[in-house]
């Protein structure tokens, strides 16, 4: 067994050491903040949904691997899930 530190191949971020907005492991050495950006990277499942907000339209993005550890009701030991959405901006919402 390693004694090596756990660390994000994207970010280099830690159990000791976290993401700022906090983070989770999606895979061993993938934390939930960058997943995102390297499914983009590599083309790989991204889900949208577009979200009207005041006349303007959003696009909120979930990875796979985050949409799967929510339906399966695992996340935090206390109970609780962190998500970390994309959000980009569409546009005006057309009338």
């Amino acid at each position: 067994m390693s004694l090596e530190e756990r660390r994000c191949r994207v970010c280099g971020c830690t159990d000791d050491d976290a993401c700022e907005d906090g983070c989770s492991w999606v895979e061993d050495d993938l934390c939930s903040s960058c997943e995102y950006k390297e499914m983009k990277t590599r083309g790989g499942p991204v889900y949208t949904i577009p979200f009207p907000l005041n006349g303007e339209v959003f696009d909120l993005s979930i990875s796979k691997a985050q949409l799967r550890t929510v339906l399966r009701g695992s996340g935090r030991a206390d109970g609780t899930t962190i998500l970390h959405l994309h959000v980009s901006h569409r546009g005006k919402v057309k009338s």
